[in-house]
Parts: structure tokens; sequence; C-alpha cells
């Protein structure tokens, strides 16, 4: 289930996640956006209200950052971005580090002959984009088998539903769970 957020909360988050104190956050993005402390302590009491924000700066901000510059904006993804993907598990959706870790270490490599990640246009969610990454690494075979498994999540089969928790536990494995689809 994703987490509704606001810019505000993304915001703090990636602050929260890098560490940054609250009495450093005006330096942070001053110095990360190329503005002045002035304009970093404007835009940054303004950032209840993101829609008001100049787009040039939200670009700069996200690029100083090191974040995905829509997931910022609106919480929703363009592509996997993996430091991205970080924060919103960790800071947002509250996940341990060997959860986060769990989710992200499959799709750090690169899939032969493609681009590191799928650009998939906007508004996607970050499950969904982890689900096309992950599809993308898998045999012939293994994706065959999502696929099924994905149709019988969506239809809330209870079988599928249990499996993909005893999955999760570590009590099976993928391999064993794509076996019973």
């Amino acid at each position: 289930m994703e987490v509704q957020t606001t810019f505000k909360q993304r915001l703090l988050a990636v602050f929260d996640y890098d560490g940054i104190p609250q009495n450093k956050r005006a330096a942070h993005v001053a110095s990360a956006c190329g503005c002045s402390l002035t304009t970093a302590r404007r835009l940054l009491t303004e950032a209840k209200n993101a829609a008001r924000m100049n787009s040039r700066w939200l670009f700069d901000l996200a690029d100083g950052l090191n974040v995905n510059w829509l997931w910022l904006y609106e919480g929703n993804f363009e592509r996997f971005d993996p430091r991205t993907a970080r924060i919103q598990l960790s800071e947002i959706e509250r996940k341990s580090q060997a959860e986060v870790d769990s989710y992200i270490a499959p799709l750090l490599s690169g899939v032969d002959g493609e681009p590191d990640y799928l650009p998939l246009g906007y508004d996607h969610t970050l499950r969904f984009v982890m689900a096309i990454e992950l599809y993308r690494r898998m045999t012939e075979w293994e994706g065959n088998k999502f696929l099924r498994l994905a149709l019988r999540l969506l239809n809330n089969d209870a079988k599928v539903l249990r499996l993909s928790e005893m999955c999760k536990q570590g009590q099976i494995t993928r391999t064993q769970l794509f076996g019973m689809m």
C-alpha cells in the first residue's frame, strides 16, 4: 500500500535520510541548489505549498538533493531511482534497513542492451516501477510465473496471498513460489 505524503513531508524525509540537522537545512539547500541562504530559507518556508514553486527551483532542488524530481514534487515515479526508492521505503514507509535492501538489491543490476532503468512515463507508484524493473531481470520462465502471480494477486486469491506472505517471511523461496503458480 502506497503512503500519501505532501511535498514538505518528502523534502523532510530527504533531510532525515541524509542526517541533515534542522538548523543546517537551509544552508544545505543553498549549497545543493546554488542559491543564496536567504532564498533557501524563503523556499523552505514556502515548501508547504509546492504548487506555487518555480519549476526551475524544483529541478535544481531535486538535482542538488539527488532525488527524482517527480517523486519530490508529487510522490510519483517516472522510472526507478535507487536513492529515491530507499528514501521512500525507509523514511516514508518506515521499512527496516534489511527490508529496504531486500527490495532494492535485485534491481541494482542493469539489463543487457537496455538503459539502466526503463523510463515509464509519469504518475507511477514505487511498487509499479519496482515490479517492472524486477520483471525485466527475470528469465522467461520466471516472467511467465510472475505474470500469473500478479494476476492472482490482483484477484485477491487467498492461496497466493498466503504463499506471498510466506515468501516475504522467508519460509519459501521466490522459485518455490513461482513453481506453485
